[in-house]
């Protein structure tokens, strides 16, 4: 489940080899989906298409929930292949305490060609540009995004073997 970066410890990876039993998904809107197919996969049998639906404004997802002991450093990799023209794919990793919620936003605009994170005081901030992410024969791009829940900084963020500065 890592190419790129081996920092950290892997609690738990999906190839869709459950289904979509783990997940939880969500959407509105006309034609949005969420199916587990078995072409286009980037390791195993499997993997889980998201068909955004036709309606500006709508949206489909998924979502995993875990229990942590104390609060630290978490991070999500996921690998996307995008098939198809779309406006932006986000991946979010929220944190919820007795006291508070933190949450920490990687998007990534097909529509500006940019990698963007989210700040409470900033709005989105852009990182990066990006080209064209969209290829119909499928290839599968590595996204990582790290964040210090107890501080509320962003760790790391990479696109396949590249990393950014956050600082």
């Amino acid at each position: 489940p890592v190419l790129y970066d081996r920092r950290g410890q892997v609690i738990w990876y999906d190839h869709a080899q459950n289904g979509l039993a783990p997940w939880i998904s969500f959407g509105t809107g006309t034609g949005a989906a969420v199916n587990v197919v078995n072409d286009v996969v980037y390791h195993g049998g499997f993997a889980i298409e998201l068909t955004a639906p036709s309606d500006g404004g709508s949206s489909i997802g998924i979502e995993r929930f875990f229990n942590t002991p104390e609060i630290n450093k978490l991070g999500v990799c996921a690998a996307v292949c995008f098939l198809s023209e779309f406006d932006a794919f986000e991946i979010t990793i929220t944190y919820y305490a007795l006291t508070f919620r933190r949450a920490m936003n990687l998007l990534i605009s097909q529509t500006a060609h940019t990698l963007s994170i989210f700040d409470d005081v900033l709005g989105y901030v852009v990182i990066a540009g990006l080209p064209s992410l969209v290829l119909a024969g499928g290839r599968y791009d590595v996204f990582k995004l790290v964040g210090d829940f107890a501080t509320g900084q962003y760790d790391r963020l990479m696109y396949n073997e590249k990393a950014y500065d956050l600082s």
